[in-house]
């Protein structure tokens, strides 16, 4: 298996990031295609939009 296009999280990883790895993994692989990254993960357009601008925001608030 090509580890790098694998996300492998620890026991104790929240789902919420494990998801935010999955996805920031898959617009790496996809170039950052959104519209195809969405159809790999099985998610529509704005969920994954919604999901960076909810990424973005938290990290707004660590600064």
């Amino acid at each position: 298996m090509d580890e790098s296009n694998s996300v492998r999280v620890e026991v104790g990883t929240t789902v919420d990031e494990a998801e935010k790895q999955l996805i920031l993994k898959t617009l790496v692989a996809t170039h950052n295609n959104k519209t195809k990254a969405a159809e790999i993960l099985g998610i529509s357009s704005k969920t994954l939009q919604n999901k960076l601008k909810e990424y973005s925001n938290a990290a707004a608030v660590t600064e």
